[in-house]
């Protein structure tokens, strides 16, 4: 969905998502600096790809690891 929005609506995709993660950034390094943790939801939009806040947190030194729900 993100790559398709990124080549039909190139100005939406930059407002809705780029922007959005650059101004988010900052405010998600400071939660991760600083205790407790916090639980961070984005919509899945915000995560995958090259403007996702997965790859901006890697380029930043962070690890980034998918964590498996189990059933009880």
């Amino acid at each position: 969905m993100s790559e398709e929005m990124r080549t039909k609506f190139p100005s939406i995709y930059t407002s809705l998502i780029v922007r959005r993660n650059q101004a988010w950034l900052p405010k998600i390094e400071a939660m991760l600096a600083s205790e407790p943790k916090e639980f961070i939801l984005v919509g899945a939009a915000h995560l995958a790809g090259k403007d996702g806040l997965l790859e901006a947190l890697k380029k930043k030194g962070c690890t980034i690891e998918q964590v498996r729900a189990t059933a009880p």
